[in-house]
């Protein structure tokens, strides 16, 4: 059996999808604070691919949360 590994840039790209989900759901008022979500939501994927146990669960449920609770945090910073 071969295992992948992929590199955390790898993992963000095949997720960006989901971040940019994540950050026109908070409603931006323009492209410079959507680019503002979208950029806290990749620091939220970042931390949840470095702290990912694959046998708690995807990989994606697990980085919900925490893309979500960096652009929260972006926004109560601003």
């Amino acid at each position: 059996m071969e295992i992948i590994v992929k590199t955390e840039n790898q993992l963000i790209e095949e997720n960006i999808a989901l971040i940019k989900k994540l950050a026109q759901s908070f409603k931006p008022k323009n492209d410079t604070e959507l680019d503002d979500y979208i950029q806290e939501g990749r620091i939220g994927l970042l931390k949840a691919i470095r702290h990912h146990d694959p046998s708690k669960g995807k990989l994606t449920t697990i980085a919900w949360n925490s893309i979500r609770w960096e652009i929260l945090r972006s926004i109560e910073r601003n």
